[in-house]
């Protein structure tokens, strides 16, 4: 429920609302004066009673959601719905996407078994709102004509013989957490790849500017090729072969120029970017990134992090919606 005051807060219009249980407990208490012991969860058939009897609206309980049906719809589902047969307490209908698309919109809980919609849970609200009722191993339509014109809600009402009030009406969408937080994480300055390049990349630490300067001794991590043996600083050797880390880091000499040409040559890059790097590694085994990263990064405008990766900060991204199957 939302109060008046925040409206009047906002200086909006009130909005009209569903049908829900305060308001039912509110036409209850005036029709009897006192509210019966089983008002909040009666059973259907004492909730089709209480409706007849009192003139009230179906209890909130059994309500769906046809409000967000059409005329149209109304009258294609109690034409299918005629159709259905009743087994073991369970409405069958045969499959069709249509109807399935109807029954979703509904909020009826279904499951398809062998071809047929199995309806269980909404089964005797759903078919005294389409004007159906159970007839040895099926349903039969009863004498209630729905008058010309009307809307679905009228509809549902004339069909069944109580008032059925919309379950809901306005949705309303609410921000979550901050949505300024979730944003690209970037380092200060943002490279493009986690590659050394020293001083000798002059204040933005460029990798073409490094690479003039011939080679450059960077202190790099010691790495050891499983199969051939050699020793390097790629996590993959010549021969390519992955290499390990050993633990160790020395200063080598790195041919800037003769790499940048190669990674450019390898990508089939004709005009060299301004790739950005890093003066040193930090990491524990300082293993760099291929300069092939750096340059794709750089040619598409991306930037990476300190743990190698290019994402946002989602700790408090705002939530709009989600599937089922990603929350398990």
């Amino acid at each position: 429920l939302i109060p008046f005051g925040e409206f009047v807060e906002n200086n909006h219009l009130l909005m009209p609302a569903g049908y829900s249980l305060e308001w039912h407990r509110e036409e209850l208490l005036a029709r009897c004066g006192s509210l019966p012991e089983d008002w909040m969860a009666p059973s259907f058939e004492r909730a089709v009673e209480m409706s007849r009897e009192l003139k009230l609206p179906l209890h909130p309980k059994f309500n769906l959601f046809w409000y967000d049906l059409s005329p149209e719809d109304v009258l294609q589902l109690r034409g299918q719905l005629s159709a259905a047969k009743l087994e073991n307490d369970s409405l069958y209908i045969p499959e069709d996407q249509g109807l399935k698309t109807l029954l979703e919109r509904l909020g009826v809980p279904h499951r398809v078994q062998d071809g047929s919609y199995v309806i269980e849970a909404c089964k005797d609200q759903l078919l005294l709102c389409l004007g159906l009722e159970p007839s040895g191993g099926g349903v039969k339509r009863n004498e209630n004509v729905p008058p010309e014109g009307a809307k679905s809600l009228e509809m549902v009402s004339a069909l069944s013989g109580v008032e059925v009030r919309a379950r809901a009406v306005t949705r309303i969408g609410a921000r979550v957490a901050r949505p300024e937080k979730a944003r690209e994480r970037r380092m200060k300055p943002p490279p493009h790849c986690l590659f050394p390049v020293g001083f000798a990349g002059g204040p933005q630490r460029l990798i073409s500017t490094a690479s003039a300067s011939g080679e450059v001794r960077i202190e790099l991590g010691e790495r050891v090729c499983s199969v051939c043996g050699s020793k390097g600083f790629m996590p993959k050797c010549k021969c390519g072969s992955h290499t390990k880390p050993t633990g160790a880091s020395s200063l080598q000499s790195l041919p800037l120029s003769d790499m940048f040409e190669k990674a450019l040559t390898f990508l089939g890059e004709k005009h060299a970017p301004e790739v950005k790097c890093v003066q040193g590694m930090i990491s524990k085994d300082k293993t760099p990134e291929p300069l092939e990263k750096g340059i794709l990064r750089s040619k598409y405008d991306l930037f990476v992090f300190k743990d190698g990766t290019i994402r946002v900060d989602a700790t408090d991204v705002p939530l709009t919606h989600f599937r089922p199957s990603e929350v398990g």
